[in-house]
């Protein structure tokens, strides 16, 4: 196979591969919707759920990152880049396959970003559904003192 199409096929790969993981991301943002529906409306058995199903596609997510690795260090020491860049494979080789890396994994920064604001929100909200929690109990607790038990 001529250098050339080695790079076609190692970035046609990469596209693909970060296109898969774009895929699980936007899974992952999903559930992290769902999450905060969870949550705002106690539906706690249903939260546990979905942290479940986020944490298998984290792991998924993982393998998939390993499996890139090589392909990136492929890349990388083949256009005698200093480190792994989508703009960088943009600039180094102009083509059709690396604008689609390049796109596919800005696509995945945005998600990414989507994610982690609503995963504030959620943690925001389960801390004030704490502190109510915690506010009521030690009201019923101060209540209960003050009772009778026959």
């Amino acid at each position: 196979m001529k250098a050339g199409n080695l790079l076609n096929f190692i970035l046609r790969s990469m596209a693909l591969g970060y296109q898969k993981q774009l895929d699980k991301y936007m899974d992952m943002y999903l559930l992290a919707q769902k999450q905060r529906e969870s949550i705002e409306n106690d539906r706690w058995l249903e939260l546990e759920e979905i942290i479940e199903k986020r944490y298998f596609l984290l792991t998924q997510l993982e393998k998939l990152n390993k499996s890139m690795k090589p392909l990136q260090e492929d890349i990388v020491k083949t256009l005698n880049l200093e480190k792994f860049s989508s703009k960088a494979i943009l600039e180094a080789v102009p083509s059709k396959t690396s604008q689609q890396l390049a796109d596919t994994v800005a696509k995945i920064g945005d998600v990414l970003y989507k994610i982690k604001v609503i995963d504030n929100i959620n943690e925001k909200l389960l801390q004030e559904k704490i502190s109510r929690l915690r506010v009521k109990t030690d009201l019923d607790k101060k209540m209960g003192k003050g009772k009778k038990y026959s």
